[in-house]
């Protein structure tokens, strides 16, 4: 790919993460997907974009030892992105001042930067080795503890039902968010060690054109993905606004397989959940006894029956959250439940039929 090809690249990629800024900070309040965190680092991807497209290749911001603006902006992404992880595991999206400790280190480094390009107090041969060596290990640090924070999130995803449900809604885009993440912070890794700044031929060319690939990814989910961009709350309220919507709004059983909204369950649902809805929507409308269901979980954990119980819980627990938020339903309108007239301990459940269209 040619220089001029990237320049156009950056502007067009650079248009797009302004457009995403803007929408996010407008979906900012009722959105608990997005924070400040996440608009820091589309916000730097723009100027960053922009810069590289419209002033100059972006040389001069990275390698030369004069103090660069752009470079500090840099530095403040890495926490940023693991502060956005961990605001969207713990579901809290305000900051706190704890979190700001993890800034002070890039004001810190920003400083020494500035002050060695304005005083070279340490030799060049000297300097760019502690370079290297520093920003080598700040963006090694924060990889480790992201991954272990969203391992963690992972381990813990069954501990209550608000853990479960929170997990069932966010856990794919955490784990594309960090992957992605990971894959910029290695190129740039390798971009920053072997000098492909100051290197104009091809492995550079693909460098800065593989650096956009990865934003265009992360964008493109965002923008495709309605909970991430507006959240849960303003999706559902337009939902609602939509007379169309609430007629192709059901589970639909099209050539033996059910469906909702053009997809199949399974992009919706996996694992044990995805078992459990299948045998509810394939009961032919008829209910099926709780305790039938028990058996999806033993197999599989091998638990007393109260644990074993637990899981089936907050499995249909799971299932009434995402058909509430895919149907724009009230939560308690999925299931009928009714119990047997001979032993009133004994519970059957089925699916709300009027969610339900064969086709």
């Amino acid at each position: 790919m040619t220089i001029a090809s990237n320049h156009i690249l950056s502007i067009v990629l650079g248009t797009l993460q302004l457009l995403v800024a803007l929408v996010l900070s407008l979906s900012y309040r009722s959105n608990k997907n997005v924070n400040i965190f996440l608009i820091i680092l589309v916000i730097y991807g723009t100027i960053k974009s922009f810069y590289i497209g419209v002033i100059q290749d972006g040389s001069e911001a990275y390698l030369n030892n004069s103090f660069s603006w752009i470079k500090l902006l840099g530095f403040f992404t890495i926490p940023s992105g693991y502060l956005y992880l961990k605001t969207l595991v713990n579901t809290k999206n305000n900051v706190s001042t704890q979190a700001l400790i993890h800034f002070t280190y890039p004001v810190f480094w920003a400083l020494i930067a500035f002050l060695q390009a304005t005083y070279i107090f340490v030799p060049e041969d000297i300097w760019q080795p502690i370079r290297k060596v520093n920003i080598i290990g700040y963006i090694f640090f924060y990889a480790v503890i992201s991954v272990i924070l969203v391992k963690e999130f992972y381990k813990n995803r069954h501990h209550d039902s608000e853990k479960t449900l929170h997990y069932n809604e966010v856990h794919k885009w955490i784990f594309v968010f960090l992957f992605i993440m990971i894959l910029i912070n290695i190129r740039a890794l390798i971009h920053f060690c072997f000098d492909l700044h100051s290197n104009l031929g091809l492995f550079a060319q693909i460098s800065k054109s593989v650096d956009s690939v990865f934003w265009f990814l992360i964008l493109i989910k965002v923008l495709t993905t309605p909970e991430i961009l507006y959240g849960y709350l303003r999706l559902r309220k337009s939902l609602a606004s939509d007379p169309i919507s609430k007629i192709e709004n059901k589970l639909v059983k099209l050539n033996g397989e059910f469906h909702l909204k053009n997809k199949r369950l399974e992009d919706y649902f996996e694992g044990k959940t995805l078992d459990c809805l299948l045998i509810l929507v394939n009961s032919n409308n008829e209910f099926v006894q709780l305790n039938n269901l028990d058996d999806l979980f033993v197999s599989e954990y091998r638990s007393s029956l109260p644990t074993v119980k637990k899981r089936r819980d907050l499995c249909l627990k799971d299932i009434k959250y995402q058909l509430s938020v895919q149907l724009d339903v009230p939560i308690e309108s999925i299931f009928i439940v009714s119990q047997d007239t001979s032993d009133k301990r004994i519970k059957h459940i089925k699916i709300n039929p009027e969610y339900l269209k064969i086709a």
